[in-house]
């Protein structure tokens, strides 16, 4: 059972730079509209894809503002919080809430050192501080702090505002997870939808992949949650068409930013692909793939419709 109306596939948005590596919210706003055009349950930012610690306090305020604008209601938005403290952290997420936010993921605080018990007195000071539902980003390989079942569960029983969980786990771990929280939570998986079918097994309200085949992602879920059995057919069939494009963009978060924001600009012309340094250099290999993948995906987003 769910504990919340949030479901189905919230693709996380690129930040996108323009040649002097400032914000290009025009951009943004195109990806948006693109992402809604694909028929995205909903739409996250500011994430590790979003290149959320490489912008200023007030960029990342303007970036919120900007998907408020854009969205203007027709699709929730998952706003992805990584203020340093739980004053800025509730101060961040009141802002969300006023541009329009349906739901905030809380990313630890980024100091070393810090216990587990601290770590659950941070968020729920800002639990406490922000009258939004709440999840809370667990993927320790990326951000360097994990937590315990026992200590997730507990503090869920002490702020009922917390209800979900962000993860990035394969779907043995989110199958796992669930289990063990006994549906505390409801979870969206990252992992740029690699495992979806499987996670949508094991329990997964829905997920936040990239932006990138944000479409695909979307064609998959419904198809499959259709409860049609053609219809399973076809999402199976379709997941294993893009998954080696995801196995290949989700090596790390860097990778996927080198890779997937060009290919999200092969795919919507009026974005640039541009992150901001520093970044590793996409290679030749690496770019004539992308261009491949771009085409192939077009062709099964056509097939798709």
């Amino acid at each position: 059972m769910s504990r919340t109306n949030f479901k189905g596939v919230y693709p996380m948005a690129y930040t996108f730079f323009d040649e002097d590596g400032e914000l290009d919210l025009a951009a943004l706003r195109a990806q948006i509209e693109a992402l809604i055009g694909w028929n995205a349950d909903g739409i996250t930012i500011l994430g590790l894809a979003g290149e959320v610690h490489k912008l200023s306090a007030g960029e990342r305020a303007r970036v919120v503002e900007c998907a408020g604008e854009t969205i203007a209601g027709r699709v929730p938005l998952a706003v992805t919080v990584a203020e340093r403290t739980a004053r800025d952290q509730i101060a961040f997420g009141r802002l969300a809430k006023q541009c329009g936010a349906s739901w905030l993921i809380l990313q630890p605080a980024a100091v070393r050192d810090v216990s587990e018990t601290e770590h659950m007195r941070f968020f729920g000071t800002v639990a406490d501080g922000i009258d939004l539902p709440l999840g809370i980003q667990i993927a320790p390989e990326y951000l360097g702090q994990g937590f315990s079942v026992a200590s997730l569960v507990e503090m869920q029983a002490q702020h009922p505002n917390l209800t979900m969980m962000k993860t990035e786990m394969s779907a043995l771990g989110v199958g796992d997870f669930i289990t063990r929280t006994e549906g505390a939570f409801d979870v969206f998986n990252g992992q740029a939808g690699v495992g979806m079918i499987d996670c949508i097994e094991a329990g997964c309200a829905g997920f936040i992949p990239g932006a990138e085949t944000g479409d695909i992602s979307s064609r998959i879920y419904r198809l499959y949650m259709s409860g049609n059995e053609g219809d399973k057919a076809r999402a199976v069939a379709l997941y294993k068409q893009v998954l080696p494009l995801w196995h290949m963009i989700m090596e790390s978060i860097d990778t996927l930013l080198v890779y997937g924001k060009p290919l999200i600009a092969e795919r919507v012309s009026a974005l640039s692909g541009k992150s901001r340094a520093p970044h590793s250099m996409a290679s030749a290999f690496g770019r004539e793939r992308v261009r491949a993948w771009a085409q192939t995906v077009l062709a099964q987003a056509g097939q798709a419709a």
